[in-house]
């Protein structure tokens, strides 16, 4: 299961009719295009009940006249004033430089029985080794700025008050090249026997009780 279908599925199962704030929903011009099969439609079919934050202002007011509830913001810094059952960063950490206001702002959306989801790439993915091993550095993003990996997420979380319920780890498809499918193929294995071997990484979290 590819970490989307499981993503639609905890939905499904957890949070049905609660209400959800996605951070980030606008990330390829042209894939919006055909706004009907994005991950974001998905999501906005099992549950309507669900605000976006985004920053890009054209894209934003095409989507509103489709079927979106998008409201312009900073992921970095923002406040909607109002506090989310679920809150969603899939695959945005990484793009981003304030990590700091970034988690202030979403703790002002959150309370108690809140939870947070955050997936984003694996820096101890084996592909990742392989890359350093064959080509002497890691496989790069000219849009990444920070990798993140299971401890280092836990630290950060654990500054702002906030710790990890449960982590799953998934897996790229194996497609394009012969190359590339190979060490999508090695990277499955070695992550069948350690996990944390796997691409994806993907974290619910929650505030810390108070004592």
């Amino acid at each position: 299961m590819t970490a989307q279908n499981f993503l639609l599925k905890y939905i499904n199962n957890n949070f049905p009719n609660s209400s959800i704030l996605d951070l980030w929903c606008i990330w390829d011009n042209k894939a919006y295009k055909d706004w009907n099969y994005s991950m974001h439609r998905a999501i906005n079919k099992i549950n309507n009940n669900i605000i976006w934050v985004d920053i890009n202002e054209e894209w934003i007011k095409y989507l509103n006249n489709k079927w979106y509830n998008i409201k312009y913001g900073n992921v970095e810094n923002f406040n909607l004033e109002k506090k989310f059952d679920l809150i969603l960063a899939s695959n945005l950490i990484e793009h981003l430089t304030n990590l700091d206001w970034f988690l202030k702002s979403i703790k002002l959306h959150m309370n108690t029985n809140s939870e947070l989801i955050i997936s984003t790439p694996n820096a101890y993915s084996f592909m990742n080794f392989l890359a350093i091993l064959f080509k002497g550095k890691r496989n790069s993003n000219e849009w990444h700025v920070f990798w993140q990996s299971i401890d280092t997420m836990e630290h950060l979380l654990n500054i702002y008050w906030l710790e990890i319920k449960k982590i799953y780890f998934f897996n790229s498809k194996i497609n394009g090249w012969i190359i590339n499918k190979f060490t999508i193929i090695i990277n499955k294995l070695f992550s069948f026997i350690r996990k944390w071997f796997s691409t994806t990484i993907f974290f619910t979290i929650k505030l810390k009780n108070e004592k």
